[in-house]
């Protein structure tokens, strides 16, 4: 399901992968968390996981994948977001321009770019990493407007974010119904079997 698929981490890098991810969610994302409060990030991270997993489904239909990273793209995704916003638009609190700065992204950025590392390898979809990038940066966008001082602009600007995750959401999910998986993909276990000849045991348990 989608909500399961995010959750999933590839079992060909095993440690590795859960690694990589563990450390951006301590370093990255709990700073995220801290910064926008469990409501905001929560949300954040619930759009970019299913934006991640509509994008995987619907541009490669027939692979599987596993989507963890997708939230986490999602994650610097919407601080990119923050920062364009907060440094754009004449802010009703200063404070919060002076406490936005680009020097904020390094770290960000290079989380963003082990993340992207892991795109290489097999299992591992790009396609759910650039959806749960382009989710969150829109939910950025929607969420981090509410501090502009102009209420046109800030209007405008929500307006942005929100129109562009209907939108792109709208393509994905046509894209979606419009595709016809491979057979293959129809039994997990025979699939897996002629992908892994030797060796391989199949624990599935179908009702």
């Amino acid at each position: 399901s989608i909500s399961e698929s995010s959750h999933l981490y590839s079992s060909t890098l095993g440690f590795f992968h859960l690694l990589i991810n563990s450390y951006c969610q301590l370093e990255t994302c709990a700073y995220f968390e801290r910064e926008w409060g469990s409501c905001r990030w929560l949300t954040i991270y619930l759009i970019s996981g299913v934006g991640s997993v509509l994008a995987a489904c619907a541009v490669d239909p027939d692979l599987i994948g596993v989507s963890s990273s997708g939230a986490l793209m999602g994650m610097i995704g919407a601080k990119i977001a923050q920062v364009i916003t907060w440094s754009c638009f004449e802010l009703r609190n200063s404070l919060l321009k002076q406490s936005t700065r680009l020097d904020q992204l390094s770290g960000v950025m290079c989380s963003a770019a082990m993340i992207s590392l892991l795109s290489f390898f097999t299992y591992i979809d790009f396609s759910g990493h650039i959806g749960g990038f382009v989710s969150g940066f829109l939910a950025g966008i929607m969420i981090f407007s509410k501090p502009i001082a102009s209420r046109r602009s800030r209007a405008l600007w929500a307006s942005t974010g929100f129109l562009g995750m209907v939108v792109g959401g709208s393509i994905l999910i046509i894209m979606l119904l419009r595709t016809e998986a491979d057979e293959e993909l129809g039994d997990a276990c025979q699939y897996f079997r002629n992908l892994f000849p030797e060796g391989y045991n199949c624990d599935c348990v179908w009702d």
